[in-house]
């Protein structure tokens, strides 16, 4: 089985025609002339959420490295098991955030701007 890629004209589709399948009583009870709106709305908001979703995905380490001075969280196995912990990239290596011990990890993910934004200045 192979996978499709995710185009934006796809998602667009997938989109619209998810604001149909989850709100079919919407096009019968608003008025025609605002209808194009609240679609466009519910489709706006399903490409944002898919949109964060697939941006906030494991990467595996074989496929793709994040750019050097980035914040991430790592997925490895130690002795003990799975751990997931935040790293940062230096462009060869991920760095233990609280030990600064080199990690050697199959799986990373970006932190989210949200969660690397200093709240004291937004």
């Amino acid at each position: 089985m192979t996978s499709t890629p995710i185009t934006p004209s796809l998602l667009t589709t997938a989109s619209l025609r998810h604001a149909e399948a989850v709100f079919p009583d919407m096009i019968k009870a608003i008025p025609e002339q605002p209808w194009p709106k609240v679609r466009q709305y519910i489709a706006d908001a399903f490409i944002a959420g898919a949109q964060y979703a697939l941006s906030h995905q494991w990467i595996s380490v074989e496929d793709d490295l994040p750019e050097s001075n980035t914040d991430c969280i790592i997925y490895t196995h130690d002795d003990m098991g799975s751990v997931k912990m935040f790293a940062w990239f230096d462009g060869d290596n991920f760095h233990g955030e609280q030990d600064d011990e080199i990690y050697h990890p199959e799986f990373w993910m970006p932190l989210s701007t949200l969660m690397q934004s200093d709240p004291s200045n937004p």
